[in-house]
């Protein structure tokens, strides 16, 4: 079935989206990693509320939001990299920064990889 037929046949009736199955181009695929991560420990930032003065509102406010918003934050991992050779060329002064995203890439994907063992 073509894509083109797609509309016309749930528009009709004739077909529903789980009975229509559109032709995927093959081709490799790369599918991103996502998950939960801790951003911060919740509790080391209930303790540091307690211990701010009463004279620092803005750290005070900042510290409940952050309580408030909790501290886990939903990420999303590529599971690798684009080609990073038209970076190096185009943003010359970020080679450190381009390298260290390598390296950090490669990191997250081998204890990605033990824990998935």
């Amino acid at each position: 079935m073509f894509p083109a037929e797609f509309p016309a046949m749930l528009q009709k009736g004739e077909a529903t989206m789980s009975e229509i199955a559109l032709p995927v181009p093959y081709k490799s695929v790369n599918i991103p990693i996502a998950g939960m991560k801790q951003v911060y420990d919740v509790k080391k930032v209930d303790r540091a509320l307690g211990e701010v003065s009463g004279q620092n509102d803005a750290l005070r406010d900042t510290y409940q939001k952050m309580l408030r918003a909790g501290g886990e934050r939903f990420s999303v991992k590529p599971s690798s990299l684009p080609e990073m050779d038209g970076l190096y060329e185009d943003l010359p002064n970020f080679g450190e920064v381009l390298d260290d995203i390598k390296r950090q890439n490669k990191v997250e994907t081998i204890i990605f990889k033990r824990q998935a063992v």
